[in-house]
């Protein structure tokens, strides 16, 4: 094959199709990734791996259909969060690609809607000590050696997770037995993930996937949240019947410059509108998003409100608090995913922002 003839192979391959639907991933993508960005991933994964390309190339619907399915979940495509992987139907002998959420991404999705702390899955096997009684106990009892391998814990017996959600509350704890799991497996599309390296990994899954039912897991939450709160502001400015005392909602009335870079201060009282503020401004300053930052803070604000916000005098007492919340929740990533999650923040809230 010539030079040229591999350049037009190349250009009117899965990767250009995957170029040409960048408008539709754009339409279901959340703000955290950019199309762009999508793009250039869904490419380097068909890059990587020359059968996933082929058969993407022999049936581009199902490989699109993986991708946006990838795209409305939030993921980036041929991650830990999300993996592209192709078997034979056999009965039309065409191959086909489905997407895989692994339980990673299930997690990811838990904390980025804002209302979970923590999330712990576990797999039990045949030496550990595990205790369960659902009527008596809130969280399963669970005690192994973390030195020993898989041989001497012996064989996968169960898993559990549960979740810590922000206010410090757990979810209900999700516990299955063998056979439990076992059923999951038998509604599987394929198999061959549940042999071999993969298996802890696909009991795992299962696990997370029964515990998304119980906690939040879009990012809709939040905004759910401040609408709750905005509602609830909005009643106590309503006017009150003729005989009945006048209650004002707490504004924020310290200056927008005054913001306070260090660690945030866990014992501040719900009630105290200035106190709050202080805490958003800690949770911000330790974000980086300092005085330097202000037309980014704004922009946030906006995203996380869902209304233009142009000072933070703005916010009411509720929105302050559920604000510092959420931040606070992206404190506990990385500092790379920190600056993912805000910049997301930043450009929906830009996009707010701009007049229709």
């Amino acid at each position: 094959m010539s030079i040229s003839q591999a350049i037009e192979k190349r250009e009117q391959g899965p990767g250009a199709l995957v170029a040409q639907y960048k408008g539709d991933f754009q339409q279901v993508l959340p703000s955290h990734i950019s199309p762009q960005t999508f793009v250039r991933l869904a490419q380097g994964v068909l890059r990587k791996d020359e059968k996933l390309a082929a058969a993407a190339s022999a049936n581009p619907a199902s490989f699109l259909a993986a991708l946006l399915e990838c795209a409305r979940l939030g993921h980036e495509p041929g991650t830990e969060a999300y993996a592209l992987t192709w078997f034979r139907n056999n009965k039309t002998g065409v191959p086909e690609i489905v997407g895989i959420e692994q339980y990673q991404g299930e997690i990811e999705r838990m904390y980025r809607a804002g209302a979970v702390l923590a999330v712990r899955c576990e797999i039990v096997r045949a030496n550990d000590t595990f205790r369960w009684s659902p009527t008596t106990m809130r969280l399963p009892q669970h005690e192994f050696d973390a030195l020993a391998d898989d041989d001497e814990r012996g064989p996968l017996r169960g898993v559990y997770a549960y979740a810590e959600m922000v206010g410090g509350a757990l979810s209900q704890p999700v516990v299955m037995g063998r056979g439990e799991v076992m059923k999951h497996k038998a509604v599987a599309k394929s198999e061959k993930f549940w042999t071999g390296p993969w298996e802890p990994s696909m009991w795992k899954k299962t696990a997370v996937h029964e515990l998304e039912k119980w906690v939040p897991t879009s990012a809709e939450y939040r905004r759910e949240q401040l609408r709750a709160a905005a509602e609830v502001t909005s009643l106590r400015t309503t006017a009150p019947p003729a005989g009945h005392a006048t209650v004002t909602p707490g504004r924020l009335d310290l200056h927008e410059a005054e913001v306070l870079d260090g660690e945030v201060v866990e014992d501040t009282d719900p009630a105290d509108p200035a106190k709050q503020q202080r805490r958003l401004f800690a949770i911000l300053g330790k974000l980086g998003v300092g005085n330097d930052r202000r037309a980014d803070r704004l922009a946030i604000y906006t995203a996380l409100t869902s209304r233009p916000i142009t000072t933070t005098k703005d916010l009411t007492a509720d929105e302050t608090v559920l604000i510092a919340d959420t931040l606070d929740g992206i404190t506990r990533y990385d500092p790379e995913r920190q600056q993912e999650e805000l910049g997301g923040l930043v450009v929906e809230g830009r996009k707010l922002e701009s007049p229709a």
